[in-house]
């Protein structure tokens, strides 16, 4: 074999390796978070995933929140935590993950177990203009309701997001697939 087969061949094989590794799904994750708010709007940041360049779609997302509403006041499970997908700092979608009233829960959630939510997920980082080369996010966040004798107490609030890095990944592969066939018609 020449050294122009073997350049080749290792480009190809190298390609290929590259390729694999980005065709598949990744999976992020963020946590143990917590949080303590007393009578306050403030937005609070749990954590955040910055999404690969050419995200074609999420296909997983699953929270686990263990909160309260310890105050006096009246309880509304709207006073929970969050999730949001951000472009450069623009919200472009958000949803509930958790609700608290006045007894300590531990909730889970499955985007899987929700298609409408995971459909609007994807249909919003469908509207992302890569070639941008934007700053994607996925925030965990809550948002305490600011009622005298309201609060929101959070702990080990956890996010896990699987993604979809495409089309880049599809193009490596294809450029590897390329090569192979470049070696075997050099080779013929």
């Amino acid at each position: 074999m020449n050294l122009v087969n073997k350049l080749f061949l290792g480009l190809a094989a190298a390609t290929l390796v590259s390729a694999s590794a980005f065709a598949g799904t990744v999976t992020q994750t963020i946590g143990p978070a917590s949080s303590d708010s007393y009578v306050s709007w403030t937005r609070q940041d749990l954590g955040d995933i910055t999404l690969a360049q050419y995200t074609s779609s999420i296909t997983g997302l699953n929270s686990s929140i263990t909160l309260v509403d310890q105050g006096w006041g009246y309880q509304d499970y709207g006073n929970g935590v969050s999730v949001a997908l951000y472009d450069q700092g623009v919200d472009l979608y958000n949803f509930q993950v958790a609700g608290a009233s006045h007894n300590t829960t531990t909730q889970a959630f499955d985007i899987t177990a929700n298609p409408s939510i995971l459909a609007g997920l994807n249909a919003a980082l469908g509207t992302i203009n890569w070639n941008g080369a934007p700053t994607v996010q996925i925030e965990l966040y809550t948002t305490p309701f600011g009622y005298p004798g309201w609060e929101l107490h959070t702990h080990n609030d956890t996010l896990s997001v699987t993604s979809v890095p495409e089309p880049a990944s599809m193009a490596l592969l294809g450029l590897g697939l390329l090569s192979l066939t470049m070696l075997r018609r050099r080779k013929n």
